[in-house]
């Protein structure tokens, strides 16, 4: 009986104390959330090669490619012309574009003579130009150069050259058989075949404002922007804007 009693008194010690020794338990954990999707990366764009837009690739280190305004005195350029080095034309009433890196109320135009004498000189606020059928005729077979100052071109700077060659009369000829009958779309085809990269750009930027939410021509735009590190930010937003189109549909 001693012993059964000694038992029963070390279980009734023995069992309190094991209750304060374990754990107390957790409180209860939510539920994980369902982790949302991850967002899709934007499609990488595959660069498609087209040779000949820019006839010369190292024309910023040719002779009468030089700076101008402070770029002159070895700022370096604050105006950044969207177009080739050197390129071919048809059109005689071209675009010209370009960016800042300096802000300016308005910019200087000018366009150089085969004579190299400035032939037509505008000043406007906006970012491109396009050449009036008021100035003086663009030549076939005459090369041009073409730069923008900032401003007077005193402090603001302004650009380095850029060239191109209007089409001989006989390119001009061989070229009009093709457009001629030629729809708006092909005729911008046409351009980028025979890679006239003002007409090309000038093509699908007027069939953009005419059919806004189609992307294929978002998308071809891009492909012409995207030969030269010039335009490769216009390219990219081209693409994104061709993805987004589509993406609605």
């Amino acid at each position: 009986m001693k012993s059964l009693f000694t038992i029963f008194y070390a279980a009734l010690i023995w069992l309190p104390l094991q209750q304060m020794a374990q754990p107390s338990a957790s409180p209860p954990q939510p539920a994980p959330k369902e982790s949302s999707p991850a967002a899709k990366p934007p499609m990488k764009h595959v660069h498609v090669p087209m040779e000949g837009f820019e006839l010369d690739k190292k024309a910023d280190s040719q002779p009468g490619n030089a700076p101008t305004g402070s770029a002159a005195r070895g700022a370096g350029p604050t105006v950044f012309l969207r177009s080739p080095h050197r390129a071919k034309l048809y059109t005689l009433t071209p675009t010209f574009s370009w960016r800042s890196a300096v802000h300016t109320k308005a910019f200087v135009f000018r366009l150089y003579d085969p004579d190299g004498d400035v032939g037509y000189e505008a000043r406007t606020p906006e970012f491109s130009l396009q050449y009036p059928a008021s100035a003086a005729a663009l030549e076939p077979g005459q090369t041009y150069v073409w730069n923008v100052l900032a401003g007077l071109g005193l402090l603001g700077g302004g650009s380095l050259t850029a060239e191109f060659t209007v089409l001989s009369p006989g390119e001009r000829a061989a070229l009009e058989k093709k457009l001629a009958g030629a729809d708006a779309m092909k005729r911008a085809a046409i351009f980028t075949d025979n890679r006239l990269w003002y007409d090309a750009i000038q093509a699908y930027t007027e069939l953009i404002a005419q059919h806004p939410d189609m992307a294929d021509l978002y998308e071809k735009r891009g492909n012409i922007y995207d030969q030269i590190p010039a335009t490769q930010d216009l390219a990219q937003a081209d693409f994104e804007k061709a993805e987004e189109l589509r993406a609605k549909k």
